[in-house]
């Protein structure tokens, strides 16, 4: 890697290729973010945020509906659940050809 007037080699440059080049005036001074970039730092430090609590809900309601689900089927029984699957499979499409029919 050959370093250039900015310290950087041709292998950073490659790497950036098709990158919008920073203006000249960051480029001496890369310690100091520009506010831009503050903002955009912090709106991801947000989403990350927001993100994480989603999937903490989530994974929170997966977890007692599994539990709901189990306890069911050792209630209720498998079979009986698989047996009635049928009928409700059925009855729904039975109430969509009715909203089909009833629109028409």
């Amino acid at each position: 890697v050959v370093a250039d007037e900015d310290g950087e080699g041709e292998e950073a440059r490659d790497i950036a290729v098709g990158l919008p080049e920073m203006p000249s005036s960051n480029r001496g001074n890369r310690s100091i973010p520009s506010a831009e970039l503050q903002r955009a730092e912090m709106e991801a430090t947000l989403l990350n945020e927001e993100y994480r609590q989603h999937e903490e809900v989530h994974m929170s309601t997966l977890t007692e509906w599994v539990n709901e689900f189990n306890t069911l089927t050792i209630e209720i029984g498998r079979l009986i659940i698989e047996r009635a699957q049928g009928y409700y499979d059925s009855r729904s499409l039975w109430q969509q050809a009715v909203q089909e029919y009833a629109q028409k």
